[in-house]
């Protein structure tokens, strides 16, 4: 997918580390949570549909619908956390695709398969949803697994060079706590990542804005519907009145299946998708104006 994109080898590589290992996902590697390990199939249905614009045909129709239905089969966790946001994001942000007959053909036929690849079996999980029997899935802990705002500026607690030589900022510790903490709450970006990313948003072509607006809407909504800093809830008081920050993701609770997210901070895997593919813009606008030079 980077490739695709990037049209830089090298700088495709390096967004692939940075999706392969993002803190979050070894933090629930810690965890054993392998759903949230396996998640080869979404950059390839990204790529699939990056292709499906470009050109549009049957045959790009049915591949893009092949890896939808097989990243729907992983977890469901991924489809409302990363599958519906990309989709939408990059759908609205290729609205003109819209007028092209072909592209519309290919994105029905991809819906189509997909659906019939998944069906059978979300048929029985519909059935138990419309019967009350999936209660369970509302179990609580929101605010307890979201991220907090420090998390994404807070190397792992663990980190084999940063916690020998003492260099973890003071604020590690009060976000992580206890295991629980680090496989749920680390994010870390990375300032190295951070700052290719930057560069290849502010170095190239409006494209890549698409990117920068996914990701960013994805580290708002893994905050949660509550803000939390530095461990604790923020707060404020008006009036003798004491009370907390809502944030966007409080409206997002009220939607259909995203009633069981009790989660949100599996969204900062969006958000390092995301990441990824800027840092190989990144490194391939960098590469190119350096050519040459040691």
């Amino acid at each position: 997918l980077a490739y695709e994109l990037s049209g830089d080898r090298l700088a495709a590589f390096l967004g692939g580390l940075v999706f392969a290992f993002f803190p979050n996902r070894l933090g629930h590697a810690l965890g054993g949570h392998l759903p949230q390990l396996t998640a080869y199939w979404f950059p390839l249905y990204a790529l699939s549909l990056v292709w499906l614009v470009r050109r549009p045909t049957c045959r790009r129709g049915l591949w893009c619908g092949v890896c939808l239905g097989l990243s729907l089969l992983v977890n469901l966790q991924h489809t409302a956390y990363l599958l519906v946001p990309f989709t939408l994001v990059f759908l609205l942000w290729h609205w003109r695709s819209w007028r092209d007959v072909r592209f519309l053909k290919g994105l029905a036929l991809a819906l189509a398969v997909a659906v019939l690849v998944t069906v059978p079996f979300f048929i029985p999980f519909l059935e138990d949803k419309l019967q009350g029997g999936l209660s369970f899935l509302k179990a609580g802990g929101t605010v307890r697994n979201s991220i907090d705002l420090l998390a994404y500026l807070a190397p792992s607690p663990t980190h084999p060079l940063l916690s020998r030589w003492g260099l973890l900022p003071g604020y590690v510790d009060r976000l992580f706590t206890q295991p629980r903490d680090v496989e749920e709450g680390l994010a870390y970006l990375g300032i190295v990542p951070l700052l290719l990313a930057a560069w290849g948003i502010v170095r190239g072509r409006s494209d890549r804005w698409m990117w920068a607006a996914l990701g960013g809407a994805s580290l708002m909504l893994a905050l949660g519907p509550l803000l939390k800093v530095g461990g604790a809830l923020a707060s404020y008081t008006i009036e003798g009145q004491a009370t907390y920050i809502p944030l966007p993701y409080t409206l997002l609770k009220a939607l259909p299946l995203y009633e069981w997210g009790r989660t949100p901070g599996r969204l900062s895997e969006t958000a390092a998708f995301a990441l990824a593919v800027l840092v190989a813009y990144g490194v391939a606008d960098l590469r190119g104006r350096l050519r040459g030079r040691r």
